[in-house]
């Protein structure tokens, strides 16, 4: 089935819901382990939360164009989740590093989110046909 104008226009504004979605968690969880609801992570795990707070400006900036269809930012978001996913799977932060069962469950739901916009990027970038 040919992909329209309209259609690869929601692909990106899913993917970009999607993204907000993870922002919103990360700031929640960092708010519940700030206020104490939370446990803190131990060691190496405490600086996760200060680079997603030098980390979120450009991000966001970077979420906000692809909503817009920017294909340089769709395709920067895909290099750098890339690079991040190479550093999950080569063992650089295994799960056994999260000290609590909220950290796993913030860990692979931020995980699984950004995985659905990387598909819903990928499909974005089909070329759409022209309405006759």
């Amino acid at each position: 089935m040919p992909l329209t104008a309209a259609q690869q226009h929601r692909y990106e504004v899913w993917a970009s819901n999607l993204l907000f979605l993870t922002f919103a968690i990360s700031t929640a969880v960092g708010l519940l382990v700030a206020l104490g609801y939370l446990p803190r992570h131990r060691g190496p795990a405490q600086y996760g939360y200060l680079s997603m707070y030098t980390a979120a400006p450009p991000l966001l900036v970077v979420y906000y164009y692809i909503r817009r269809g920017a294909r340089v930012a769709k395709i920067l978001f895909l290099l750098l989740y890339a690079f991040v996913l190479l550093q999950i799977i080569s063992g650089w932060r295994p799960l056994t590093s999260y000290a609590t069962p909220a950290g796993i469950v913030h860990l692979l739901a931020q995980q699984g989110l950004q995985i659905g916009a990387c598909v819903l990027l990928f499909l974005s970038f089909r070329t759409p046909t022209k309405p006759i």
